[in-house]
């Protein structure tokens, strides 16, 4: 259960019923007595599809309001239309049809409300042309005030001798205060124990652990060697490492890029199965930027580009360190078969990914087939990833904490509907192409100028659609 607030006006008294259903989109609803009100007029299909998306809008921080109406008139998908941009011109709005008083007692003339109706809208009254706005010149006091409660209540859920980790998943789920994300994301991870009388000893235990492993296996004190396949992986990591997060000059910094090689070797040597795969380099990244932002100091606390990493003491370096490979070992344990051999975790990915996109806008996936582009082809590094390429990288801590908040062993199930929001994010456009531009625009996605705004749509309709296919997952079955 995501957080809840009061709902939307004239909201009340109409939740949809909550009966069972097998597939999304069923039949219409049969009225019921005057006495159960208007409730009993919504479909069997759309009351679970509705009362989850109301669940999930409720406490959504989104710039504007959300509006869930019944669509009239020809309906050109059975699905939500795409969400306007706020750089696209907006239609001007059509007065509603007026409606006649409703007596209580005539509950049997309702229209049911059905799964093609649903239409969701965003209405952030910018004007086309002003671009992305730093999140600080939208808020309002009241924004202010909000953001100020959810502070304090994620400070009353951390302040707990042991943390409901379950509470603290709910209010993660839609964004981490900054401040508070490196403590979130080691107790989400399962990194760090609930239990704070026994936390600070884990993690001191843990990092010395981490820390003689390097010292074994990476600097062979003792007397080791290594062999070749040692030598080759020594090799294959130093290549990459240099080319890990190409626009962020931070992780060019020499102590950074040693850090990156030793959590990627160690991070191999323990997981022979999976050993180093090209990508799992740019997945430390999150995690080097979240961590760090606890020990760095001064005017340019929150602007990365303006780290100095040897301006901090040895001591700070070598436990962040240490906290990004216990994270990064944590979340992949739960996807070793995306990096075994012949990547087998990732090939059923984009199958789900591929089946997802067929039922939710035919017509795109019938595009795409008929270009001869096979979902493999530009899919792969998405899931190899985690979607970590495909926007930028001052969206990436927010894009985690989702991932987090899913837990190690959930996310993964939630990527392929993100997968799905980003690429039908541009389905229209997408339909006019022909191979070589299909393949073009999905290895190189739009969303340089993104913010805050447009990743909180993509997990919105991800979020939606696992409520409405959650529940009925033949249509994903390998």
């Amino acid at each position: 259960m995501r957080p809840s607030t009061p709902t939307e006006p004239g909201s009340e008294g109409n939740a949809p019923s909550s009966q069972n259903i097998d597939e999304p989109g069923g039949s219409a609803a049969r009225p019921g007595s005057a006495s159960q009100g208007r409730g009993q007029a919504v479909g069997q299909a759309m009351g679970r599809s509705l009362k989850s998306v109301q669940s999930f809008l409720r406490g959504k921080q989104f710039p504007g309001t959300i509006r869930i109406t019944r669509q009239t008139g020809e309906l050109k998908t059975p699905f939500p239309r795409p969400l306007l941009r706020p750089s696209e011109p907006r239609p001007a709005p059509k007065s509603p049809p007026k409606r006649a008083p409703r007596d209580a007692n005539d509950a049997s003339t309702s229209e049911p409300i059905t799964l093609e109706g649903l239409t969701i809208e965003r209405n952030d009254n910018m004007p086309s042309d002003a671009g992305p706005k730093p999140r600080s010149s939208l808020l309002s006091a009241t924004e202010r005030q909000a953001m100020d409660s959810r502070q304090e209540r994620f400070k009353r859920i951390l302040s707990k001798p042991t943390i409901d980790l379950d509470a603290l998943r709910e209010v993660a789920w839609n964004g981490i205060p900054a401040n508070l994300r490196p403590v979130c994301w080691r107790l989400l991870l399962g990194y760090a124990p609930p239990n704070s009388d026994r936390r600070e000893e884990v993690l001191r235990r843990k990092r010395a652990e981490y820390s003689g492993w390097v010292a074994q296996y990476y600097d062979l004190q003792g007397g080791m060697e290594r062999d070749d396949s040692e030598i080759t992986l020594v090799k294959q990591i130093g290549v990459d490492v240099p080319r890990t997060a190409p626009g962020v000059a931070f992780f060019h910094q020499t102590a950074i890029q040693k850090s990156l090689e030793r959590i990627l070797f160690i991070r191999a040597i323990r997981n022979p199965a999976s050993s180093y795969v090209q990508g799992i380099n740019d997945l430390v990244t999150p995690f080097l930027g979240v961590f760090l932002s606890e020990v760095v100091s001064g005017e340019d606390h929150n602007d990365m580009d303006q780290w100095e990493v040897d301006e901090l003491k040895v001591e700070q370096l070598w436990q962040v360190e240490a906290d990004c490979y216990w994270c990064l070992a944590k979340m992949l344990d739960s996807i070793q078969d995306h990096y075994t051999f012949a990547q087998p975790g990732i090939q059923k990915q984009v199958f789900k990914l591929s089946e997802l996109v067929r039922r939710i806008d035919e017509t795109m996936h019938k595009h795409i087939e008929e270009q001869g582009l096979q979902f493999l082809q530009f899919a792969f590094r998405w899931f190899n990833c985690l979607v970590l390429r495909e926007v930028p990288f001052r969206l990436v801590a927010r894009l985690w904490d989702t991932y987090t908040a899913e837990g190690a062993d959930n996310f993964s199930d939630f990527l392929v509907y993100v997968c799905a929001a980003l690429l039908l994010n541009w389905a229209d456009k997408l339909k006019q192409m022909e191979f070589q531009e299909l393949v073009m625009f999905l290895q190189h996605l739009p969303t340089d100028a993104w913010g805050a705004a447009e990743l909180e749509m993509v997990l919105s309709k991800a979020y939606l659609w696992r409520a409405l296919f959650g529940r009925s997952p033949s249509h994903l079955k390998t």
